[in-house]
C-alpha cells in the first residue's frame, strides 16, 4: 500500500513539475540572408533582392536595407511571394535612405525564397548594392530566441560574400 502511495505521490509530483512551465529551448537554427543584384531593369534600373533561407520555425523579421541617395534613388518596393504573412509590411524612409521590412506569423515558418525585392533609379554608375542590417530574427519558441544568422552579398563575378560589392557592375546571375 505504502508503494502504491508513494508511486502515486511521485506521479502527480511529475505531473504537477511538467505543467509549471515550458522546458527552455534554444535556437540552434543557422539562416543565411542573400543580397542578390542580378536584375538590371530598362531605364538604368536596378532589382536588388532579399532572399532567406534555413530560417527554420521562424516567428519574425525585423530588417532594413541602407542605400546611398546620392547613388541611387528608390522607385518602389514588393513583399515576396515566400514569405508572405498577413502581418507583413515594408516601408519606404527617404529620410534615412531605407527600405524597412518588418513579418510575423503566428505560427512558425521554414520556407527559403525572396522576402522583398526593392527597385532603384541608378545615377552613374551600371549597378549598386545596398546594405542589409537585421534588427531581430526570432523563433517560434515560447522563449522567442533569436536565431543566428549570415548575409551574403553577391558579388559582379556572381559569387557571394560577406562583403558589400561596390564595383559598380551588374552581378552574373548564379543562383545562391
Amino acid at each position: 500500500m505504502k508503494k502504491i502511495i508513494k508511486k502515486a505521490i511521485c506521479f502527480i509530483c511529475a505531473i504537477l513539475f511538467f505543467q509549471s512551465g515550458s522546458i527552455p529551448t534554444y535556437a540552434d537554427e543557422s539562416a543565411a540572408f542573400y543580397v542578390q543584384t542580378a536584375a538590371a531593369l530598362s531605364d538604368g534600373m536596378i532589382r536588388v533582392s532579399v532572399y532567406l533561407k534555413d530560417a527554420d520555425n521562424l516567428a519574425g523579421i525585423d530588417a532594413e536595407l541602407f542605400f546611398d541617395s546620392t547613388k541611387v534613388s528608390f522607385e518602389g518596393s514588393s513583399l515576396g511571394d515566400s514569405y508572405s504573412s498577413s502581418y507583413s509590411d515594408i516601408n519606404y524612409d527617404n529620410e534615412n535612405s531605407k527600405v524597412h521590412y518588418v513579418m510575423l506569423y503566428p505560427d512558425g515558418n521554414n520556407n527559403n525564397g525572396i522576402l522583398f525585392t526593392v527597385d532603384f533609379k541608378v545615377t552613374g554608375e551600371k549597378s549598386y548594392q545596398p546594405e542589409l542590417k537585421i534588427n531581430s530574427l526570432i523563433d517560434s519558441s515560447d522563449e522567442m530566441n533569436e536565431i543566428p544568422y549570415s548575409i551574403k552579398y553577391q558579388q559582379a563575378d556572381g559569387s557571394w560574400s560577406d562583403n558589400i560589392d561596390r564595383s559598380g557592375k551588374i552581378a552574373e546571375k548564379k543562383s545562391h
